[in-house]
């Protein structure tokens, strides 16, 4: 269960195109990596940079993690559906090039 949360994190963090929330996790990452390690095993949750680096050089097994995490793929009509409840004036696919831009 962790680690489908860890995994569903970095997807997310992944996916993002705004600049403003990647500062902002930046941020936050810099203040828990100050903490002392002697008092980041005491809040639950924190973790050091070497547990980073240990997960950032994991392998990992899309096609395990798409079952673990019960993945649904969305049709085209399910994005457009998606972008008329969000109110998105960019059309999908404009943010689909600019997500390929981005990658």
């Amino acid at each position: 269960m962790l680690e489908a949360k860890k995994y569903s994190i970095i997807e997310w963090i992944i996916s993002l195109a705004d600049e403003k929330v990647i500062d902002t996790i930046q941020s936050l990452k810099d203040r828990l990596e100050e903490t002392p390690s002697s008092e980041s095993k005491k809040v639950e949750g924190s973790f050091s940079t070497s547990t980073y680096a240990e997960v950032k050089n994991r392998k990992v097994d899309v096609e395990q993690l798409k079952k673990d995490q019960q993945v649904k793929f969305v049709s085209p009509e399910g994005l457009k559906k998606i972008s008329l409840d969000a109110n998105i004036e960019q059309s999908i696919d404009e943010l689909l090039a600019e997500l390929k831009e981005l990658g």
